[in-house]
């Protein structure tokens, strides 16, 4: 993928903040327009392209109505490998690692949650998943606190766990230990599987296994307001040393 596009305006206007150098071309509409006034002279300088254009024309280029003003074609960030990721030494860290989950707005939302709670890496089978359009305009501005780690073999990532000093823990909606019961380690990866399935039962036995009590009236929460609940209780229990 040699470039990609991102829409929507905390999405482009975080992105122009942090990796203004990797615009392309950029459009927008009149009524945006003002907001990127320091974004368009740097393209200027930099003798790049970009347009004031219409709400129509915006939608053809995004391919979506929520555009909100604004379409950047941008250079895709390289994703890191798993051994890159894991072997940075860092005091605390928090990873987190996506099975088989592709919905750009449920990728969106985690991106958001994750950049709110102090998570550095986002491990996924697939990384271009996260840097499509309608991930990280749900992202809200969020995907730019993150690093996009490749890896789709858990036993790799087990593997690279144990060398690197990373407790993995697995979760499930039926079974394992209540957040609410453990001391999160410094170092962790935590695994979160796609709604329909959820972690294998494989994976599940490897790992230490973690459940969200509730009052099990539902099957399971959303995997991006699950998310949500498990990184915030590392966050209470370890937010003011990230």
């Amino acid at each position: 993928m040699k470039e990609s596009k991102i829409y929507g305006l905390s999405a482009c206007q975080m992105f122009a903040e942090k990796r203004a150098e990797k615009i392309i071309r950029a459009y927008f509409s009149d009524k945006v327009a003002k907001k990127f006034a320091s974004t368009m002279k740097l393209l200027a300088q930099k003798k790049k392209v970009y347009r004031i254009v219409t709400e129509e024309d915006l939608q053809k280029l995004s391919k979506s109505i929520h555009h909100e003003g604004v379409c950047f074609v941008v250079e895709p960030v390289r994703a890191l490998s798993l051994s890159a990721a894991l072997s940075q030494k860092k005091k605390r860290d928090i990873i987190l690692f996506l099975d088989d989950i592709s919905n750009p707005h449920n990728l969106g939302a985690i991106m958001r949650v994750c950049a709110h709670f102090g998570v550095s890496h986002i491990i996924h089978s697939q990384p271009q998943l996260l840097q499509s359009g309608a991930a990280m305009r749900n992202a809200e501005g969020g995907a730019e606190s993150l690093s996009v780690v490749e890896c789709s073999s858990v036993e790799e990532l087990l593997q690279e766990a144990q060398k690197n000093k990373y407790v993995v823990y697995s979760t499930s909606s039926h079974q394992g230990k209540s957040i609410y019961e453990i001391e999160f380690p410094s170092h962790l990866i935590l695994m979160l599987g796609g709604e329909g399935h959820g972690l294998s039962e494989n994976t599940i036995r490897k790992t230490k296994c973690l459940k969200i009590p509730g009052t099990n009236s539902v099957e399971s929460l959303n995997v991006a307001t699950a998310s949500a609940v498990l990184l915030s209780e590392v966050w209470r229990q370890k937010g003011h040393s990230l």
